[in-house]
This record gives structure tokens, C-alpha cells and sequence, in this order.
């Protein structure tokens, strides 16, 4: 206790505290030191006389009333940590040593896939990474609180006890992030231990700022109505911070103080992304026809794959010869310059086909490529769909025969309708032999459902009569709206080989020949 004996259960359970954080992160070395001083400023007595040498010997406590409360909360934090370290069992010099080996080479040294920091990839962000980290992880009521601390210091000058904790926590908080800031090696989640201390200012600040607006309630002659504003504005207060929780639940990672500009904000300014999110690009995939056909390129592999059934591959082989339907850009890859020759051939793309976004942060850009080529076609209807390739499979061997059309399709643009395609069959002779007239594309997305630039590979079996005569056959396909029966308006480029149907009217473009053999 400030200025009193120690409590010593208190002192034993911030040891154990102490020798848990030992066992949990290296950067935890600090609190001795820190221990130390805070302890040595936490028993000064308060001078009585004027300033000087003299006055600040006097202040200092009896070496025996320092050292025995630190020496019993360092005996407690070894003890823990020995306990719960097996291997300090066998070879406690060894563990040490890993310890401070990895504090040095890890810590001591920028991160190995980079850092970003104010809108560009830093491998060793400057002192102001941890203040800004900080305050964009603060709530806005924890900065007006902090904002309100210095009222509630020079509130309570009769009472010592409170000021010297407030200052002492303030103190932690300020040698911490000046510690931290030290190291090369920076991310928010290492400031975790500043958080509590400045929560805790925060709150004197409130309090302090409460019991002003109680004042004021008082002297505007609100007395009688003061019982019962106390209670509703604790249950006021406890709604929102239980509304605020449950916002962003399960996504607390993607909190960032929307005072200050949110996740809007802050994935222009510190790192974002910690794997969060790709659960949801991953049900996107799933959601699409060919999800399970070819790999997915994606830098967290690991991350990724319980969550889709293709497989997935690095993302440096991707454009390296590597088949890829799909592309998962995270935001850290964007932020860090990871692979820059994978982000440079999706920047010659055109925008992704999908983003997911959580809270204002766009964690995640999901490409699709084109799928393998067919044989070539540019066919347009609408300038909302676009027929980029197509394939004619001949099974005789079918009873009766039958042939399967492949038709690669692109979404130019975002469409309303679920448009229905034909595809007529023309024998050598301009006869119509056979047809079909089903949706265009896949049956599980029709095309209200296309996004801009999403390929959809449609196969679609069309039976065929019995003895037909061998010879070349084409096939006349149209996209029309279903209602109207209305055919959208066709443009036609790329292979000359294409042409516009005559046989099956306009707006219809002729694929083939393929050829029925005797």
C-alpha cells in the first residue's frame, strides 16, 4: 500500500501475475525494472520542507521497507514461473538462454515479412508507431477519460493515496511504450500490458467528470431526481459497452476507435489483418459453381484450407505456370508489398470479383482468373454478357446420341434480369435439328447473381435425333429475357470464324462445325 505496510496478498497475486507473464513473452523482462522504480516512487515520503538534495535523501524510503516487498514479489514470480517451465527443471542456464536469444534475435530485429506504417510497408516502424497503435485501439469514452485525468488529479489533492496511483500507472504506461519503441520489431498487440493502466486512468477521468455533471445537477436544483439518475445512467453506461461488445463480436480484432476514423482509418495507417476474414472469402468461393475445381492461390495456406475444397497454392506459384481459379489478396499482403510480381499481375486485372469487408476494413480482394481456353469466340449481348469461349463434345456412343456444349461466359456488368439462353442445332442442309431453352449459365447462379468480371462455365447436354446423316453441324446460341422473349442486342469481335446466325434469326451467333460421322 502507497505510504502504509504492504499488502501482501496483493503483492502475492501481482507475483504470480509476474511469473505468468514471465512464461507467456519475453518482452516481460521489463516489469522488474519497472517493479523497482515504481516501488521506489511509490514509498517516497512527501517532502515537508523546501526543495533540494537534502529533502529528496529524505524522502527516499528505509532500504529494508523497499527491498523486502520486491524481493518477496520476485520470489513468487520465479517461483511461478519454475513451477509451470519444465524445462527450467533439467537445465534452468539453457531455458534462460533461449529466452534471451530469442528476445534478441527476434525482438531485436524488424519483422521477417515487413511492417506498415502512415500508408507505406516500413520494416522498422519509428517511435510514433506504439502512440498511434494505442490511440487507434483506444475507445472514444477511454480518451475523454484520459483527457479528464489531470481534472481528477488536481480534484483529489487531499487525498494522496489516489494521485500517486494514478501517477504511478501513468508512469508504467509511459516507460512501457518507451521501452517497446526501443525494439525494432513492432505490432499493437505488444502494448496489450498499457491498456489496463490507461483504462484505469481513463476511468478516474470519467468519475471525476460524473461527479462534476452530479454537482451541476445539484445546483441547478435537480436533488430530488439524483437517486434515481445515478442508477440509470450505471445501467446506461453498462448497455453500451455490452452493445459495443457485441457489435463487433466475433470480429474484435477488427475494432479500431471510430473517433479517430475507424478501420477506414487505421488499415491506411498500422498493420491490419491477422487472419480474420478469410473464413468468409473461403464462403464465398464455396459458394460459386467451379469452387471445387481448380486450386486457389492464397498467401495463409494453412488459414484457408479448412474452410474450401479445392486446393490451395502459394502464392508465389502463382503465374508461375500454376493453374489458379481463384486469388485471395489479404489486406497484410497489400500493406507489406508481399510477392510484388503476384500483386502487379492482378493490378492489370480488372477489379476483383469480390471484397470482403468487416467494419469498414477490407480484409480481403478475391480475384477469379479466366478459366482454361476454349476455342476463342467475342460474342456480346447486351453489353452485360459476354460469350468468350466454347467447346462441342459429339457422343455418339449415346442412346440417342448427344452432344455437350461447353460456353464460357463473363459478366461485363451487373445484371437484374435471369436471362435464359437457346442453342439450336443446324444440320448441313439449315434444317433445325434439335434445341434447348434453359437459363444461361450455371442452374445454381443465374445471372441476377453474376458479380463483374465473374466467369461461369456452362455444360449443357443437348440430345440429338436418331439418323441424323453424318456431315458438318453448328450450333446457333442467343440469350434472351425469359418474360419478353425479347433477344438481347449482340456485337460480335475477335475470330472472323464467328458470325452472326442466319438460320436461328438475329442477335444469335453460330459456333462450330462440329462433325457427326457415319
Amino acid at each position: 500500500a502507497l505510504g502504509g505496510p504492504p499488502r501482501w496478498w496483493a503483492l502475492g497475486a501481482s507475483g504470480l501475475a509476474g511469473g505468468l507473464a514471465l512464461l507467456t513473452k519475453s518482452p516481460s523482462v521489463m516489469l522488474a525494472p519497472m517493479m523497482g522504480l515504481i516501488a521506489l516512487l511509490g514509498t517516497m515520503r512527501g517532502r515537508r520542507t523546501g526543495g533540494g538534495p537534502a529533502a529528496l535523501l529524505a524522502s527516499l524510503p528505509p532500504a529494508r521497507a523497499l527491498l523486502t516487498p520486491l524481493l518477496a514479489w520476485g520470489a513468487v514470480a520465479l517461483a511461478v514461473w519454475f513451477a509451470l517451465w519444465p524445462a527450467t527443471w533439467v537445465d534452468p542456464a539453457a531455458a534462460v538462454g533461449r529466452v534471451v536469444d530469442e528476445a534478441r534475435t527476434n525482438g531485436g530485429t524488424p519483422h521477417g515479412s515487413g511492417n506498415f506504417f502512415l500508408g507505406h510497408a516500413d520494416d522498422a516502424p519509428g517511435p510514433l508507431f506504439y502512440p498511434v497503435a494505442i490511440a487507434l485501439r483506444l475507445t472514444p469514452w477511454a480518451i475523454v477519460g484520459l483527457l479528464a485525468a489531470p481534472a481528477a488529479l488536481a480534484g483529489w489533492r487531499e487525498q494522496t493515496g489516489r494521485r500517486r496511483v494514478l501517477a504511478l500507472l501513468a508512469l508504467f504506461a509511459v516507460l512501457m511504450v518507451a521501452a517497446l519503441s526501443v525494439l525494432a520489431k513492432k505490432f499493437d498487440r505488444y502494448a496489450l500490458p498499457v491498456f489496463p493502466a490507461l483504462d484505469i486512468i481513463a476511468a478516474a477521468g470519467l468519475v471525476r467528470m460524473a461527479g462534476y455533471a452530479a454537482g451541476l445537477g445539484r445546483w441547478l436544483g435537480h436533488r430530488t431526481a439524483a437517486p434515481l439518475l445515478r442508477p440509470a445512467a450505471w445501467a446506461l453506461a453498462a448497455g453500451a459497452l455490452a452493445l459495443h461488445v457485441a457489435w463487433y463480436h466475433p470480429y474484435e480484432l477488427a475494432y479500431y476507435n471510430p473517433a479517430l476514423g475507424g478501420g477506414r482509418l487505421a488499415q491506411r495507417v498500422v498493420p491490419v489483418g491477422w487472419g480474420e476474414g478469410y473464413e468468409l472469402a473461403g464462403a464465398y468461393i464455396m459458394e460459386q459453381p467451379d469452387a471445387c475445381e481448380r486450386p486457389i492461390a492464397v498467401w495463409y495456406r494453412v488459414l484457408v484450407e479448412r474452410f474450401v475444397c479445392a486446393n490451395t497454392i502459394p502464392m508465389r506459384e502463382f503465374g508461375a505456370g500454376q493453374e489458379t481459379g481463384y486469388v485471395i489478396l489479404y489486406i497484410d499482403q497489400i500493406q507489406r508489398g508481399y510477392y510484388p510480381d503476384a500483386l502487379a499481375r492482378l493490378a492489370r486485372l480488372p477489379a476483383p470479383l469480390h471484397t470482403v469487408r468487416v467494419h469498414g476494413i477490407d480484409y480481403a480482394h478475391i480475384y477469379q482468373m479466366p478459366p482454361p481456353p476454349l476455342r476463342p469466340v467475342d460474342a456480346r449481348f447486351g453489353g452485360a454478357i459476354r460469350l468468350q469461349g466454347y467447346d462441342i463434345e459429339v457422343d455418339r456412343g449415346a442412346d440417342p446420341a448427344r452432344i455437350t456444349l461447353d460456353l464460357q461466359w463473363q459478366a461485363l456488368r451487373r445484371v437484374s434480369e435471369d436471362f435464359s439462353m437457346f442453342a439450336h442445332v443446324i444440320a448441313p442442309n439449315g434444317e433445325r435439328v434439335a434445341q434447348v431453352d434453359v437459363p444461361a449459365g450455371d442452374p445454381r447462379q443465374p445471372t441476377s447473381d453474376w458479380e463483374p468480371n465473374q466467369y461461369v462455365t456452362q455444360h449443357q447436354t443437348i440430345p440429338l435425333p436418331r439418323n441424323l446423316p453424318a456431315g458438318p453441324y453448328w450450333i446457333e446460341v442467343g440469350v434472351y429475357e425469359p418474360d419478353s422473349l425479347k433477344r438481347l442486342p449482340l456485337s460480335i469481335g475477335g475470330d472472323a470464324s464467328v458470325q452472326s446466325s442466319r438460320q436461328a434469326g438475329p442477335n444469335s451467333v453460330r459456333l462450330g462445325p462440329f462433325v457427326l460421322a457415319k
